[in-house]
């Protein structure tokens, strides 16, 4: 096991951690100007749209974790960031959306 999978998996259980926490609606997780313009009864709807988007991190992070240690040639590196970086644009595609949806944009 490789130090990159070892960083990634301590990440991805960190992220999903919190993640949890904001699907079960806890807002104060994310920043206050992120949620100045969502009213009391769609920030649950916005809580859980939000942790989809961090899940799909997570879900990344895991595979991309899991891809360095089956395949320790460096091919498999390769293949480890590509899965992650492709997660992180996912992730953060889905985050802006959620946010230009209830909060009428990112700040």
């Amino acid at each position: 096991m490789t130090v990159y999978s070892v960083i990634m998996l301590a990440a991805a259980l960190l992220i999903l951690a919190i993640a949890m926490a904001i699907h079960k609606g806890n807002a104060k997780l994310i920043h206050d100007y992120h949620q100045q313009n969502i009213s009391e009864d769609k920030i649950k709807d916005y809580c859980r749209e939000f942790a989809m988007g961090l899940y799909v991190l997570c879900g990344s992070m895991l595979i991309s974790a899991l891809i360095d240690i089956i395949f320790t040639e460096s091919i498999g590196v390769d293949y480890a960031i590509a899965v992650f970086l492709m997660g992180i644009i996912l992730s953060l595609t889905m985050i802006f959306r959620t946010q230009k949806e209830y909060n009428g944009g990112l700040f």
